[in-house]
């Protein structure tokens, strides 16, 4: 339970608002500090195009979801928009998302989660061009002859600015923002030499998380051809099939003998080929474990569940103390490939993320697969082939279970891995490296951004 008193003037500074949100969140304080700067503030609506039309957060629209990926549109909800892999999300129809063209993303639009966990931030890249962002996104539009993009954005994701974005939550069961909220928000404005310092931050972290992304695509993309003529951009549903009694022996589930998931692996077995356990030096995944969570980080770790692997800018849940069973065992390292290996079938199961500097001996999730490849000139070969489509069609159809699927380390072990010739391994292996490279650093120059926004305000402005 957290317990603040608060004098009465917040009250009537806040419209009389009652509920403890807005004082709990720190808005207050950060209201305070920014009116002690002796800098300029401008309100957000003053620093948007067009005014409050710069902020909106589009219509609600149908949520009819396509299969065939020339006949849709990535779809951003607010969980996808903090990913760092969009090639999953679901696909609307042109002619749905026609209805609300504004949704349609350009880079430099920040974008501010609007509906349940408020406040989370993300700045549009080159590659999230043209994606449809739902209405329970907040879109800000800067105005970029008052204001540098990546300050702004900067300033909002910071510690000052996302007390101020949160302050205006209201609702119980789902909770939401309305541009009138954040319209009012006062932007401290510091010299132009030390905006465009962070402005340069920020954009330079968003060019490389689109080169990253172009690096991956690139790579998994050398895997193609073992889908081609079989993997379809449009599936015909429902997938009939014949399976010979032979092959139903170990599993009679439907999915496992998916045609589609058979042909590829056939394809790849004929060919020169491996396992991902002659790839690898471990293949594991925990055990349960009862979580014992600390507040010292010196005695434990940083815990991030499954879905915050994830994302651009993974948030740990809490500190998992040294003390938990099996620590040792949950705990990750840099170049390692985790797979998602519980869950429904379109959600996160089958899913690989990779193991960053910034995630580097933290703790995660018992649902997890942990692959960690023999050296380094096979890790990122190894991560571009099982986040492929190709890889993932042979990971997907290995779950069982009623009602949580899910799958073993054994069989991930046991997955073939097609062998392409050595200079092209080297080559998927090098791109791969560098891009997961590129996200972290990334990561650090959009966490220094911030930092230089924070320590100017608590300094009292430059």
């Amino acid at each position: 339970m957290k317990i603040k008193s608060i004098p009465s003037k917040w009250l009537e500074s806040n419209g009389c608002r009652l509920d403890c949100g807005p004082y709990m969140s720190g808005a207050f304080e950060a209201r305070m500090a920014i009116a002690a700067l002796n800098a300029r503030k401008d309100s957000l609506a003053e620093l948007t195009a067009g005014g409050l039309s710069g902020i909106f957060k589009g219509k609600m629209i149908k949520r009819i979801f396509v299969q065939d990926k020339t006949r849709g549109v990535p779809f951003l909800n607010t969980s996808d928009m903090l990913e760092s892999d969009l090639t999953h999300v679901p696909r609307i129809p042109k002619k749905i998302s026609d209805t609300d063209s504004g949704c349609y993303l350009k880079p430099e639009t920040i974008l501010i989660s609007a509906a349940g966990t408020i406040g989370r931030t993300v700045f549009a890249r080159k590659d999230m061009e043209g994606m449809f962002a739902c209405s329970d996104i907040m879109k800000v539009i800067p105005d970029s002859d008052k204001i540098p993009s990546g300050y702004l954005y900067a300033f909002l994701s910071s510690d000052f600015g996302i007390p101020l974005v949160t302050a205006g939550t209201f609702g119980s069961i789902i909770l939401h923002i309305e541009p009138s909220d954040l319209a009012g928000i006062q932007v401290p404005r510091f010299a132009p030499q030390f905006e465009d310092e962070v402005d340069v931050l920020i954009k330079r972290a968003s060019y490389l998380r689109t080169n990253a992304v172009n690096l991956i695509n690139e790579s998994r993309a050398r895997f193609d051809k073992f889908g081609d003529g079989i993997l379809k951009e449009q599936q015909q549903y429902p997938i009939i099939s014949k399976v010979s009694s032979k092959n139903v022996i170990s599993r009679l589930e439907a999915a496992y003998h998916d045609p589609a998931a058979e042909a590829i692996a056939t394809r790849i077995t004929k060919g020169k080929h491996s396992y991902v356990q002659d790839l690898c030096k471990e293949v594991s995944l925990p055990g349960i474990f009862k979580r014992i969570y600390i507040e010292d980080a010196e005695h434990g770790a940083p815990y991030y569940s499954g879905g915050a692997i994830f994302c651009l800018e993974p948030i740990h849940k809490e500190i998992l103390s040294k003390k938990t069973s099996l620590f040792n065992d949950v705990k990750i390292q840099n170049g390692t490939i985790l797979i998602q290996a519980f869950g429904q079938k379109g959600g996160l199961i089958g899913r690989v993320a990779w193991v960053g500097e910034y995630l580097d001996s933290a703790c995660t999730t018992h649902m997890l697969v942990r692959v960690i490849a023999k050296d380094d000139s096979l890790s990122g070969y190894l991560f571009a082939y099982l986040s492929s489509d190709v890889g993932y069609s042979q990971i997907i159809r290995l779950p069982f279970g009623g009602s949580i699927p899910h799958f073993t380390e054994g069989q991930i072990a046991n997955l073939p891995v097609p062998l392409l010739d050595e200079e092209e391994i080297k080559k998927i292996n090098e791109n791969i490296l560098n891009a997961m490279a590129f996200r972290d650093e990334a990561l650090q120059l959009e966490l220094d951004a911030r930092h230089m926004i924070s320590q100017a305000i608590v300094e009292g402005g430059r």
